[in-house]
């Protein structure tokens, strides 16, 4: 067997000795390896993250190997390599790659980038930009735009190439995105002195590269191909390229190859060729008009249009518009002192001023000429006293007046504004006049209070009590009524709506403008009334011509109107303060009349209301004596406030026909219409006191009605007081004189018995009365019966009994049926008995007065 195998035992034994002796290797699978790593790592000895699996799962490699893996890769993609392609190389995950090349990258220093998903090493850059210089040289220009796209990289980045690395390995310029080299500017440089030169007129640099082939669009040229022009109009259109462009001609300007200027920050070229034929156009202008304006100037290309003209014409005058030779003011002031030395002449300096200039500059223009000039140094005060003497006005701008016709012209005005303030002030006194008469025709008169005053209209408190106007003895006959029948104070019941009127007035309204103030001048005397009257004041003048405004008659005559309102206006407001003067000393004497009046007035109601209260046990004849003492006495005394009021606050026109009622009764009370005026234009207080006076002529009794009219006087500022003895007596006086004065004269039975039944009533009992018709017979009654038995003044008052008894019966006939003769034969037996009446009464008081009254 051993022959047989070849072998022999002791060889066999040796080797199954050196197999048993040899250590066993035991062989993993790719599982157990798997699970041998993750158990090291459980246990720490491996730590997380040192160990990456390939993409297949079949391999594991440590950090520092796949960054040697990255770098040989970066290296043999010859420095720029996009990360998503390196799971495809080094076999790991796309997250492992782009950890690991970050950290490539922070090792650097600079050395490697990674830029937009690259990783970009310094030497690729110096690799491109060996390239771009080579392209350089060739072409003579570059876009950092195009190369930019050529490498696919930012234009920032392949700028911040270019830019560290010229004068080294770049041999060109860099501006504003355009690189080139000398020989390329050289090249441009000489297209642009061409181009340049052969242009006569002001050109836009971009156009003028565009033509010369430089630009978009060019044909092509000298040294440049077309791809060269359209880098440099790309250039030109920049900010910083522009600038090449432009030192290039600032350099060939210094060097004298161009003669001319770049405008605009070098977007303009203006030869000097074309400013010279410009300038010289200027100088022909000037000299052949006398003027040129700045707009012409720099329409034709010259900036600096007003600096310009003063070099170069310094003997000109520049204005806002327009720039002027002397020669143009010469003849303005030809024409000015032509004018004024004419006396009363004018000018129109329109035609010999261009049509250019504005309203401003022929304002300067005229502040030049000496006589002008020298008015215009002059305060505004004094310069209007010497353009009457011999000064001037502008008008509408270009229109020029002598002093003396403007001094003609302002007294036809001033004369018109003093018509004018008459017409205002005739106006005003109408207007109140309708005002006060819109209300009705006026009411009954006043008549003094228990005097013979006649009958006048019917109506206020009187026509409310007709019952008064009954003569018979009975208190309850209905007596007839008498055509010129007049009982004492008859006169004096308000007519129409006039004290009592008052009471309606309750709308108040601020006081009307004096006569004085400017409201009126305002709307008496205008601009446009003056401006009418020009062309008849002053037919010479050429009104219809347009002067240089361009505005006509009306504009011309408006400004004349201008120039006269002011003195026109003092005229009108002087016309009407002299009229004020003159009225306030004449409303001063009428308030003061108004004011004695009153006082007398409520004098004579307190002694009514005394008298009244000796027929107290006698209530009907009591009701009677004190409302007919308040619808007379009391009524008048509310109309002669009404009527202070009216001159007080109503102006001029208040101060004219204010004559209170007089003992004849021949001036009526103010209509309701006239009250409700003056309550409107008195203050509020004044208001409220002459409505509560109003409500007096319908109090119950006199002392009722006294506190409402001391409270209106004293809103009035009117003194009132109460009767004292001696105060009384010296009433009494003046109402005896009063119905004595009213005696005198009268001839009408009913209208002397109506005076003389108070005075022999005064004279038996020492008290006043004012009687209505009803309260004859009681008064006459208790008369005799107060008189002594067999005295004077006994027969005296059996004497008016029979002289009313025959009143009476005349009255009555005069309303029947009876014939006139019979009327007229009772009436002069009336007539007869007067004589002895009044002889007995008049003597009687002007005998003592003291006597009298004590009886």
């Amino acid at each position: 067997m051993e022959a047989a195998l070849g072998l022999d035992l002791g060889a066999l034994l040796t080797q199954l000795a050196v197999t048993q002796q040899a250590s066993s290797s035991a062989k993993l699978s790719e599982r157990n390896v798997v699970e041998l790593i993750n158990k090291l790592r459980q246990l720490g000895i491996l730590e997380e993250g040192e160990l990456l699996h390939t993409l297949n799962g079949k391999e594991y490699l440590t950090v520092n190997r796949l960054r040697t893996e990255i770098r040989s890769a970066l290296r043999h993609a010859g420095g720029r390599l996009a990360l998503v392609e390196l799971p495809t190389i080094v076999g790991v995950d796309l997250v492992h790659c782009e950890r690991q090349a970050a950290a490539i990258v922070a090792e650097s220093a600079g050395g490697v980038l990674e830029l937009q998903g690259e990783l970009i090493t310094s030497q690729y850059f110096d690799s491109i930009a060996v390239e771009i210089n080579d392209q350089l040289q060739e072409a003579g220009q570059l876009s950092v735009g195009e190369l930019a796209a050529q490498y696919g990289l930012a234009t920032e980045l392949v700028m911040n190439v270019v830019t560290t690395r010229l004068g080294s390995t770049i041999n060109g310029r860099l501006e504003g995105g355009l690189l080139y080299t000398q020989s390329y500017l050289r090249a441009i440089k000489a297209q642009l002195r061409g181009a340049l030169r052969a242009t006569a007129s002001p050109v836009m640099v971009l156009a003028l590269l565009r033509d010369a082939g430089l630009g978009p669009g060019g044909g092509g040229g000298g040294g440049a191909d077309v791809s060269g022009g359209s880098g440099l109009a790309a250039a030109l259109a920049s900010g910083g390229g522009g600038g090449v462009i432009a030192t290039l001609i600032e350099e060939l300007v210094q060097e004298g190859s161009l003669r001319g200027s770049l405008r605009g920050g070098g977007t303009s070229w203006l030869p000097a060729v074309h400013a010279e034929v410009q300038a010289e156009a200027v100088a022909n202008f000037y000299s052949q008009n006398g003027w040129v304006a700045y707009d012409t100037v720099k329409r034709m290309g010259i900036s600096g249009e007003r600096a310009y003209l003063r070099s170069a014409f310094p003997d000109g005058i520049p204005l806002e518009s327009a720039f002027v030779a002397p020669s143009l003011l010469a003849s303005l002031e030809a024409a000015v002192e032509e004018a004024v030395a004419a006396g009363a002449g004018w000018v129109d300096v329109g035609p010999l001023l261009p049509s250019a200039l504005s309203a401003g500059d022929v304002a300067a223009l005229l502040g030049r000429v000496p006589l002008l000039k020298e008015a215009e140094r002059k305060p505004a005060r004094e310069r209007k006293a010497h353009v009457v003497g011999r000064g001037w006005w502008g008008i509408g701008g270009t229109w020029v007046i002598s002093a003396a016709l403007l001094a003609q012209l302002q007294e036809r005005a001033d004369a018109e504004a003093r018509a004018a303030a008459h017409e205002a002030l005739q106006q005003r006194k109408a207007s109140g006049a309708a005002a006060g008469s819109a209300g009705g025709p006026g009411g009954a008169s006043a008549a003094s209070a228990g005097g013979g005053g006649k009958r006048k209209g019917g109506g206020g408190a009187a026509a409310a009590d007709d019952d008064d106007e009954d003569w018979s003895m009975g208190a309850g006959k209905k007596g007839a009524k008498g055509k010129k029948g007049g009982a004492g104070g008859k006169g004096g019941t308000g007519g129409g709506k006039g004290a009592a009127g008052a009471a309606g007035g309750k709308g108040s309204a601020s006081a009307s403008a004096g006569a004085g103030g400017h409201s009126g001048s305002a709307v008496g005397i205008t601009a446009s009334l003056l401006a009418s009257h020009l062309p008849t004041w002053c037919p010479d003048m050429d009104w219809e011509a347009e002067g240089g405004g361009g505005g006509g008659e009306e504009d011309k005559a408006a400004a004349v109107a201008e120039l006269l309102l002011g003195g026109a206006v003092a005229a009108y407001e002087q016309a009407l303060q002299a009229a004020f003067t003159a009225g306030a000393e004449e409303r001063r004497r009428a308030r003061d009349a108004l004011a004695r009046q009153f006082e007398e007035a409520f004098s004579r109601l307190q002694l009514y209301g005394t008298g009244a209260e000796g027929f107290a046990a006698d209530e009907a004849t009591y009701t009677t004596l004190q409302r007919h003492a308040l619808r007379t006495t009391g009524a008048e005394c509310v109309d002669l406030l009404h009527r202070w009021a009216r001159v007080e606050y109503g102006g001029n026109e208040g101060a004219e026909g204010q004559a209170a009622p007089g003992p004849g009764g021949s001036q009526g009370f103010l209509t309701a219409a006239e009250v409700k005026q003056v309550v409107r234009s008195v203050p509020a207080d004044v208001a409220e006191g002459l409505m509560a006076a109003a409500e007096a002529p319908g109090a119950a009794s006199v002392r009722d009605a006294e506190p409402l009219l001391e409270r209106a006087a004293g809103s009035l500022g009117i003194r009132v007081k109460k009767l004292d003895k001696k105060g009384e007596k010296a009433a009494l006086a003046a109402l005896r004189e009063r119905l004595l004065g009213a005696l005198a004269g009268e001839s009408d039975p009913p209208s002397a018995l109506a005076a003389m039944v108070p005075l022999a009533y005064m004279r038996v009992t020492g008290k006043a009365l004012t009687l209505p018709g009803k309260a004859l017979g009681p008064v006459l009654a208790k008369l005799q019966a107060a008189a002594e038995p067999g005295s004077e003044l006994a027969a005296a008052a059996a004497g008016l009994a029979a002289l009313h008894a025959g009143v009476v019966d005349y009255l009555r006939a005069q309303s029947g049926s009876s014939s006139s003769a019979e009327t007229g034969a009772m009436l002069e037996r009336l007539s007869a008995q007067l004589p002895p009446l009044k002889s007995a009464l008049g003597l009687a008081v002007a005998g003592g007065d003291g006597a009298a009254v004590d009886a």
